[in-house]
């Protein structure tokens, strides 16, 4: 960009040209680039910029404006911008041409003439302005740029903050990013594996069931969006992977590639299970599942019903309604079935 204007100031014969943009609500400057321009100067731009009218009348109006348009040049002469940072770069006066305007950010291109020249004309706001929607969309792609960065960024760290595994797979099921213990789990190969940026299980029917998952189809018995997996480890309690989609519609921002979060729970960390994943994992109701999950540590359904402060009557009912559905008869074959899926 620092070339484009250095181009542009020669063709405007100007003393030196600049991009930025301003909060039209807080007047906050950024400088994007420069040409000609002292950057020793630059705090005392951001100090003064609030009362520089002319950035304020681009963002009202959105046309091009020179200042002999805005102000009496006595009145800019006479102002601190002028005396403390136009007159130390020899610039008089100065033109403006919006580049992008979005909610409160004014974006502009300015061009600043020397004191023997005095005022630009007409024909240079013209060429000026002829520049801007070519500066204005490499100033976008800075900013989205920035912003996409920013949020992966964010994203990035909040999944590194994530206890279990989490993957980003990508629409054609290529893993796009893995957080911290993801990455982890797949060094140590411990019953997963990238297989051609491709995650799959290392023991045949987990991958089996493992791509069915991350392939669903309509089709009776094929798992929906959501269902688990579990993959078998050597010497390991099984890995519990859930397949979440993805890109609903008008999704943008850093996720907007991921077709699917594969999140995968590592029961050698897991000290309680989620009521949600036992719902969706033995077809539970929630209310099913809650009374369920509060049997770990193990627990006497006295304990476990004042725990989670209902009735004891309306406890045993919905755990026994549970068991029913589990196939199990009693709290030791819960806990048993639950300690196989590495709940504890």
């Amino acid at each position: 960009m620092e070339r484009a204007l250095t181009f542009l100031a020669e063709r405007l014969n100007a003393a030196g040209a600049g991009l930025g943009h301003q909060d039209m609500a807080t007047h906050a400057f950024r400088a994007v680039a420069d040409a000609g321009i002292d950057r020793g100067l630059h705090e005392t731009y951001v100090r003064l910029a609030p009362e520089n009218r002319i950035w304020q009348a681009i963002g009202r109006a959105g046309r091009p404006m020179a200042d002999w348009m805005v102000m009496p040049k006595s009145e800019l002469v006479g102002s601190p911008l002028y005396a403390e940072w136009f007159a130390p770069q020899g610039f008089h006066g100065v033109m403006a041409a919006p580049i992008l305007a979005r909610e409160n950010l004014s974006g502009v291109v300015v061009a600043f003439c020397s004191k023997s020249r005095r005022d630009f004309a007409e024909s240079d706001l013209d060429l000026l302005s002829g520049f801007a929607p070519h500066l204005g969309r490499a100033v976008w792609l800075r900013l989205e740029r920035e912003r996409f960065l920013a949020e992966l960024n964010a994203d990035r760290q909040i999944l590194d903050d994530t206890e279990d595994a989490v993957l980003l797979l990508d629409n054609e099921l290529q893993v796009i990013h893995a957080n911290a213990a993801a990455t982890a789990l797949l060094d140590r190969g411990d019953g997963l594996a990238l297989r051609h940026r491709r995650l799959v299980a290392r023991h045949p029917d987990d991958d089996a069931r493992l791509q069915a998952v991350l392939h669903p189809t309509p089709r009776l018995g094929q798992p929906a969006p959501g269902d688990f997996a579990v993959v078998r480890r050597p010497e390991h309690r099984p890995l519990l992977i859930k397949a979440i989609p993805m890109n609903p519609p008008g999704a943008n921002g850093p996720l907007s590639r991921a077709g699917w979060v594969v999140r995968i729970s590592d029961p050698e960390r897991r000290h309680k299970p989620d009521p949600a994943v036992l719902q969706r994992l033995f077809g539970l109701t929630p209310a099913e599942a809650a009374v369920v999950s509060e049997m770990l540590p193990p627990r006497s359904e006295d304990e476990a019903a004042r725990h989670r402060g209902i009735a004891k009557a309306t406890f045993r009912a919905q755990l026994h309604a549970a068991y029913g559905k589990l196939g199990i008869n009693g709290r030791d074959e819960l806990v048993h079935l639950l300690a196989s899926y590495g709940f504890r």
